[in-house]
C-alpha cells in the first residue's frame, strides 16, 4: 500500500471511526473530550505509525485505526482518573471552577471574541493565567481574583480593599494590560497558539 492509497483509505474510515470513539468515551470523560480530539490523534498515531502497519489478513485498517483509538481513550482516561498522573478520583467539578474562572480571564486580557474548543486547552491557559499572575503585583492580582475567580462586583472589591470604585477599575484595567503582556510574552506554546489562531 503506498502513501496515497494510505491516506485515502484513512479518509473512508473517519466516518465509522469517529462513531466508534464517540461511542467508547467513558461518560466521565465526554464533557472535556471531544470524538473529534481523539480522532486527530488517531490520523497523527496512524500517520507516524504507518511503516509499522501491514495490511494482512488477520490485521485490517480498520482494526488498526480502532486500535489506536481505544488505547488512546484508555490514557486519557487514566490521565483524569489517577490521581498520580494529576487526574481525580471523583467529581471534576471543583477543580474546574478555578480553572474556569482564570480561562475567563485570559479571554478577557487575550481577546474577548476568540474561544477554544476544547476544556483541555482551557484548562492549560489556566495554568499559564495562573503562573503569570504571580508575576504582577499584589494590589492588582488580589483585584482580578476577587472579579474573576470570586466574582465579586467592583462596588464590593472597593468595600473589601477599602478604595474607591475608580481605583478598583483602574487596578483591574492596569492589572489586565500587565497580565496580557506577560502572557504574550511567555513563550508559551499555548499562548502562541491562541495567538495564531
Amino acid at each position: 500500500m503506498n502513501d496515497e492509497q494510505f491516506q485515502r483509505d484513512l479518509r473512508h474510515q473517519s466516518g465509522f471511526l469517529l462513531e466508534h470513539i464517540a461511542r467508547k468515551i467513558p461518560d466521565i470523560l465526554k464533557r472535556i473530550l471531544a470524538p473529534e480530539d481523539v480522532l486527530q490523534q488517531v490520523w497523527v498515531n496512524a500517520c507516524r505509525h504507518y511503516s509499522t502497519f501491514r495490511n494482512n489478513e488477520d490485521r485490517s485498517l480498520k482494526k488498526w485505526l480502532i486500535t489506536i483509538a481505544d488505547r488512546i481513550i484508555i490514557d486519557e482516561f487514566r490521565k483524569h482518573t489517577c490521581p498520580k498522573r494529576g487526574g481525580h478520583n471523583g467529581p471534576m467539578e471543583k477543580k474546574n471552577d478555578l480553572a474556569t474562572s482564570l480561562f475567563n480571564l485570559f479571554v478577557d486580557v487575550m481577546e474577548p471574541c476568540r474561544s477554544p474548543g476544547s476544556e483541555l486547552v482551557a484548562q492549560e491557559i489556566a495554568k499559564e493565567v495562573q503562573i503569570a499572575l504571580d508575576q504582577i503585583s499584589e494590589e492588582r492580582r488580589k483585584v482580578l481574583i476577587m472579579r474573576y475567580v470570586d466574582d465579586l462586583p467592583q462596588e464590593e472589591i472597593a468595600h473589601r480593599m477599602e478604595k474607591t470604585i475608580a481605583a478598583v477599575n483602574s487596578l483591574l484595567y492596569h492589572g489586565k494590560l500587565q497580565l496580557a503582556k506577560i502572557l504574550k510574552d511567555s513563550g508559551s506554546q499555548i499562548i502562541i497558539e491562541w495567538g495564531q489562531s
